[in-house]
């Protein structure tokens, strides 16, 4: 299950038993199909908001530059990145993911 899909079936669980406490019985019919509805639509809302997950991997590779020419080793591109990704993470940068897959965005 995506972090997206364990939110969803918080906030599904959430709703259904707000729904439980208001109307002393469980959702069924066309009240699971209006809870659906809303908790897309919250979705949708937060993800319209900038609200993006954090995930734990790494950074993307990142060259100083282009590539440099082919007389020089290995090495130094691999201390280029290492570099780089010393000085996006002091500056904050961290890998995202949306909240939202792209196909209910559109």
């Amino acid at each position: 299950m995506t972090k997206q899909e364990e939110i969803s079936e918080g906030m599904r669980s959430h709703l259904k038993r707000f729904y439980t406490r208001c109307f002393g019985k469980e959702p069924e019919g066309m009240a699971i199909n209006y809870l659906e509805h809303c908790l897309e639509n919250q979705m949708l809302c937060l993800a319209t908001q900038g609200v993006v997950l954090k995930v734990e991997r790494e950074l993307p590779i990142c060259f100083g530059g282009f590539r440099s020419p082919a007389n020089q080793r290995e090495n130094d591109y691999l201390l280029g990145w290492n570099d780089n990704k010393d000085v996006m993470l002091k500056a904050g940068y961290v890998v995202v993911e949306p909240l939202v897959k792209e196909s209910k965005c559109k």
